[in-house]
């Protein structure tokens, strides 16, 4: 990843090494730390780095939130991985793909102001409404 050649290909394979980390697996926060730094990858290396760092993640992450610098799709998935992982609801209402997401949804105030007041985690969303046929389907099908 940090010398190869062929750098498009960098950010397609940044997204299958986060799969096959687990979570936890602090060996590897120095890699996924050196990603976020990397305008090409911050955007996957956030999920890297909130897989192998947890919680201790949080403040980069806002960090790359506030970035104005930063590509705005990579700014909504820096507030979009904290949201999964804390189940903080920051993504409410928003697109489920934070490459559609506008300057103008990032929640950062609302990050911020969670984070100082000792990000506790959420309730997460609750499961949607199934029809109850699909939970006792009468045919195959």
């Amino acid at each position: 990843m940090k010398n190869g050649q062929i750098l498009h290909w960098r950010n397609f394979l940044l997204s299958d090494i986060v799969e096959l980390v687990n979570e936890d697996e602090s060996k590897h926060n120095i890699f996924f730390e050196w990603c976020v730094t990397q305008p090409k990858l911050t955007y996957w290396g956030t999920d890297g780095l909130i897989k192998t760092k947890g919680k201790k993640s949080f403040s980069t992450l806002i960090e790359l939130a506030k970035d104005d610098n930063l590509e705005t799709e990579t700014r909504a998935k820096s507030i979009k991985s904290i949201s999964i992982y804390s189940k903080q609801s920051f993504d409410r209402g928003l697109p489920k793909d934070p490459g559609y997401w506008k300057l103008e949804d990032l929640r950062i105030e609302e990050v911020k102001n969670w984070y100082k007041n000792g990000h506790q985690d959420g309730k997460g969303y609750s499961e949607p409404i199934t029809h109850f046929s699909l939970e006792n389907p009468k045919t195959e099908l």
